[in-house]
């Protein structure tokens, strides 16, 4: 069964941080994973979520597999 791992990082210096969103995808794929989707919040509508963090949200094929990662 499909496992799916949330992850979120505030980014404070999006010019340090922009090559690990190039790597990560890659990174990802050799240990079984799938990015579904990444989002940065441009706007916080409501609550205290840091602007300019990014979530990324990815598949992998098992438990095993996305504990490995």
């Amino acid at each position: 069964m499909a496992v799916y791992v949330m992850g979120t990082v505030e980014v404070i210096d999006p010019e340090r941080f922009a090559p690990y969103m190039e790597k990560t995808p890659e990174i990802i794929a050799r240990h079984g994973g799938e990015v579904i989707d990444i989002v940065e919040a441009y706007e916080v509508l409501e609550g205290a979520w840091p602007a300019g963090a990014v979530t990324a949200i990815v598949r992998f094929p098992d438990d095993a597999t996305a504990r490995a990662f």
